[in-house]
């Protein structure tokens, strides 16, 4: 799906090695058990690959004081180019092969969300007594799970709309393509699909009237993260779920594998092409989610297993990460708990 950078939005999460080294209620509840015990790991946010010079409207804010350069080690002379670009031209790039290219995250974001997306859905639904839904994919990309939204088997007494919004245009123009192509599919109850292309992270923007009248029950946002300081995508979240008790499920690279990889793809000429990347620690995404007026409910951490291989496009690529055996994916599911936010002082949890 899409994400930002530094003040571009931006998508999913193809991999690629860095050099060595309208009311809700408050209950949510998650049967998996393990999804209620975040591990302990790596903290601290870092930042990677920072692009090439780019012009102002593409720039994104400063990496935060909860962010760090990662430094690289300089290519070996037979290593593959190295190409930085802005998040947003980057991912204008990846469009034409994002949904074929073998992403190793992706396919481990669609295994863990195969259970994880409808046991949210499910309480969402329990949740609220409106008979109207508004649920947002906050950096949708392609449309990969904004399709999954459309095809639940929503109640037939709900009326649900579905928005996806990415900062992408050629993401974007798939996504269209390909979800009102697939309309036959939709459950009845699905009342609209709403596409919108426009960087949900930059406050000039033009969000301030758009957003609010989305009236959102509940966002999921996958593989979005990685390419936003945290400060600026919490406080994105927060503006997009000011109902107390709205829910949120958010999925992102892990710490342990972004030490490692990051969001890329290569060209037909060879050369890697790379956006802005964040390492987001599973420990400072669940604190700045609190300190934004959220309560973490469940994390859940995963990594690839050698019962995957074979699985939903995970194929020979996945085996060095079996090797490894290291966590590539985490997921949270937040509740909107108070007002938060730093300037507003107060709300989140300490």
């Amino acid at each position: 799906m899409t994400h930002p950078s530094t003040g571009d939005m931006a998508i999913n999460t193809s991999l690629l090695d860095v050099s060595v080294n309208t009311e809700l209620d408050t209950n949510l509840s998650i049967s998996d058990p393990s999804f209620l015990n975040p591990s302990s790991g790596q903290s601290g946010s870092k930042q990677l690959a920072p692009p090439s010079t780019m012009d102002a409207s593409d720039q994104m804010q400063e990496i935060t004081t909860r962010s760090e350069p990662l430094n690289q080690s300089p290519q070996p002379k037979n290593s593959t180019p190295i190409q930085h670009l802005p998040t947003r031209e980057t991912y204008n790039a990846w469009a034409s092969v994002y949904d074929t290219d073998g992403n190793i995250l992706q396919a481990i974001d669609d295994l863990s969300l195969s259970t994880l997306l409808p046991e949210f859905l499910t309480q969402v639904l329990s949740s609220s007594s409106s008979s109207t839904l508004n649920i947002l994919d906050l950096g949708c990309g392609t449309g990969r799970n904004t399709a999954k939204l459309l095809t639940y088997p929503w109640p037939t007494d709900k009326l649900v709309n579905v928005h996806g919004v990415d900062f992408s245009r050629k993401m974007l123009d798939i996504a269209e393509r390909k979800l009102r192509g697939a309309k036959e599919q939709w459950s009845p109850s699905i009342h609209k699909l709403g596409l919108e292309c426009t960087d949900a992270f930059n406050d000039d923007s033009g969000n301030e009237v758009f957003f609010p009248a989305l009236q959102l029950h509940a966002i999921i946002s996958t593989l979005v993260a990685e390419h936003i300081p945290l400060e600026t995508y919490f406080r994105a979240l927060a503006e997009l779920l000011p109902r107390e008790g709205s829910c949120a499920l958010i999925t992102n690279m892990h710490q342990e594998m972004g030490q490692l990889s990051q969001a890329g793809f290569v060209t037909s000429e060879g050369v890697k092409i790379r956006g802005t990347s964040y390492v987001h620690s599973v420990e400072d995404m669940m604190e700045e989610a609190m300190r934004w007026g959220f309560e973490v409910l469940g994390v859940n951490e995963r990594r690839v297993e050698k019962g995957d291989l074979g699985k939903g496009g995970i194929g020979k690529r996945g085996e060095k990460w079996v090797k490894l055996g290291v966590n590539v994916w985490f997921g949270i599911v937040l509740k909107r708990i108070g007002s938060g936010g730093k300037e507003g002082g107060g709300g989140g949890m300490k």
